[in-house]
């Protein structure tokens, strides 16, 4: 016995409709996840903000101090790729990764820990979330 068809096409909307919101929460868990990174010697941590795009927030970890919030290039919203700890022109510092698609490229910034200050940034060709190249 078959079903009519307006029963599939309801029956069919159901199940997009599912499998949107089980992509929806499966991708936001992902960021979750991700959503914040240590340094090396655990005394500072960047956490996944939300404000004009997605950026990380930089806190002291003893104090809770907050230290910077990373920036895209340009002053639309964005969101930001990744992270990482090191040591920038003998600071130690934080990289962002942010992607541009009219460049097609990936822009990262770089903060001093200590101070908060922009210290530069560094541009590549194509999409990377490895940001551990600009303290080499």
């Amino acid at each position: 016995m078959s079903m009519p068809r307006n029963r599939i096409d309801i029956a069919m909307r159901k199940v997009l409709v599912l499998s949107l919101l089980f992509l929806f929460f499966a991708s936001t868990l992902c960021r979750a996840q991700i959503g914040f990174s240590l340094s090396e010697d655990g005394k500072y941590k960047a956490v996944l903000v939300r404000d004009r795009g997605e950026h990380f927030k930089v806190i002291e970890v003893a104090t809770g101090r907050k230290i910077l919030v990373t920036h895209a290039k340009f002053p639309t919203s964005n969101i930001v790729k990744a992270a990482g700890f090191g040591v920038f022109d003998g600071e130690f510092a934080i990289a962002a990764a942010y992607h541009y698609g009219h460049t097609r490229s990936t822009w990262i910034g770089v903060w001093s820990l200590e101070s908060g200050a922009f210290l530069g940034s560094k541009e590549k060709s194509g999409y990377s979330t490895d940001v551990g190249w600009v303290f080499k």
